[in-house]
């Protein structure tokens, strides 16, 4: 889980970085909000998860060699002030 801290919540810029991450990777990446899921390679699907700044986010990266980058790179998106 982290907390998002990017300024405006996750909107259009940030749900396009994310898709981009996620389609540089082999692995299956979801974000988790409260009971709702999205695949980050889906933008609009990300948006309507509606997460706003300080919002509790799980990240969910399943499969590929470099699992642990996207989270990092992720990680290094949402949580950056």
């Amino acid at each position: 889980r982290m907390q998002v801290a990017v300024p405006g919540g996750i909107h259009m810029a940030v749900a396009a970085s994310l898709g981009q991450i996620a389609k540089e990777s082999d692995a299956y990446v979801f974000l988790r909000s409260g009971k709702r899921m999205a695949s980050a390679g889906e933008i609009h699907k990300v948006l309507a998860l509606g997460v706003r700044r300080l919002d509790w986010v799980e990240l969910i990266v399943d499969g590929g060699e470099e699992e642990e980058s996207v989270m990092e790179r992720i990680e290094k998106l949402l949580c950056r002030k």
